[in-house]
This record gives C-alpha cells, structure tokens and sequence, in this order.
C-alpha cells in the first residue's frame, strides 16, 4: 500500500487528535488523517508548529517529518532511532556508488527533468487556454398555470422543449444546461424565451465563473408588460 504524503505550504498548527493528524490553519477548515496512511510529512512553512506528541506519533509510525528552509529546499529530516536501518542502508549504497553508477543515475534524473518540464509546460499551456474560456451554466425555472388543461399541455411542451435543446431536468421546474461560451449560452437564453407562453412565468439565469451574471425574468404583470433584463453583482459559484 502506497503512503501519503503531508506538504504544508502556509502557517498551520499540527497536533494529534484521536491518534490521528490534526492540521489546523486559517485558510482552511480543521481536519485529520490517519498516521498510519503517511509516509512523509513536509514542512515548508516557518509559522507552523509541531506538537511533540505528534512527533514522537509519527516516529513510532516511522513516518519522516521533513522541513525545508527559505529557498523550500530540505535542510533536515526527522527519523526515528528504533527504525531507521533501512535509511541508513540507502545512504551506505550510496556513499558506496561508483563512478559509472553515479553517472547512470544522474543522466536518468537529468531525462525525468526535461520530461517534467515539457509535460508542465503542456499543463501550464492547457490551464491558460481553458481560464480564458468563457464556461457559462445555464439555469431555467418556470411556473405555468396547472388548474387547466390548455395550462398543462403548454407546461408539457415546453418541458419537452427544454430537454431536446440538451437541458437536464433538476426538478419538476427546474433545467441546467452547460454552454461552453458566454454567446452560446445568450443563443440557447433567446431560443427557450421563444417558447415562452404568454400566461407564464419563466425565469433565465446565465452563470459563469469569470463573468459577471445576468437573469432574465418573463413576466405577465399587467403593469411591467414587457419582459426586462437585470444584471446581478456575482457571487462567485464554484460546482463541484
């Protein structure tokens, strides 16, 4: 079983809570892990502390505590004395090392860096690409008078409507719908409100990360006759 490894970038507190790793810190909430799932813990940030409990934890459950200094390079490890034979045969090998092996290792670590570097510059490429994207959700709620049959039919077609043009049905009046681009979702907000029945209330709602949000609300008020466009301040909504 492959063990996890803790990397502690900002200011938090470590303790041990019901035998387990209690991490603490302001940006976000409280939470533990299990001990015995780690294999590392890495400090990389000086504004956290270390209770000594959760030390003395960690090396019975033989898991390195690593701490890294102002260049986040590591500058000391802390290992138990009980079982540390294994570590101290991997130094012994590779104090050990001759020449060509040493060569060998290096020429391979010196590969898996130009390889590291080509695949992250591929992510870095790929996350600008899909940031300047403009990734819209599309939201429809509706209310249709249902104490007639002519009310219920028009309910049912529009119904029908939205789910051929791709949206899913959340609730009995209630459809999402994805649009990759801010026009595609204003295309898809025309063509629902063309389906809109005179005597009933629909309500459109464009979402997206990066811009700002719009609804737009159908009314049949006898004083607002005409349907209105609004913009709305954004919360930014994250789905997960």
């Amino acid at each position: 079983m492959s063990k996890r490894t803790i990397y502690i970038t900002s200011a938090a507190e470590l303790s041990v809570e019901h035998n387990q790793l209690h991490i603490k810190t302001e940006q976000q909430e409280d939470c533990l892990r299990s001990i015995e799932d780690l294999g590392a813990v890495i400090v990389d940030h000086h504004s956290t502390h270390l209770t000594v409990p959760l030390i003395n934890l960690l090396s019975q459950n033989n898991v390195r505590v690593v701490f890294c200094n102002e260049q986040h390079m590591p500058v000391t490890m802390l290992m138990d004395l009980d079982s540390n034979v294994l570590q101290s045969k991997h130094f012994r090998a590779q104090l050990e090392a001759g020449k060509p092996l040493r060569k060998q290792l290096w020429k391979q670590i010196v590969e898996r860096k130009i390889q590291n570097q080509s695949l992250l510059r591929r992510a870095v490429f790929f996350i600008i690409l899909i940031s300047n994207r403009s990734i819209m959700w599309v939201f429809v709620t509706m209310d249709f008078p249902t104490h007639t049959k002519a009310g219920r039919k028009n309910r049912n077609v529009f119904c029908n409507q939205l789910l051929k043009d791709g949206f899913v049905k959340l609730h009995k009046s209630f459809f999402c719908r994805h649009s990759s681009t801010l026009g595609n979702a204003e295309k898809h907000k025309k063509r629902v409100m063309g389906w809109v029945d005179a005597n009933s209330n629909v309500s459109i709602f464009l979402i997206g990360d990066k811009q700002s949000e719009y609804a737009y609300y159908h009314t049949n008020n006898r004083v607002k006759k005409n349907a209105k466009e609004i913009m709305i301040i954004p919360e930014m909504i994250e789905f997960f």
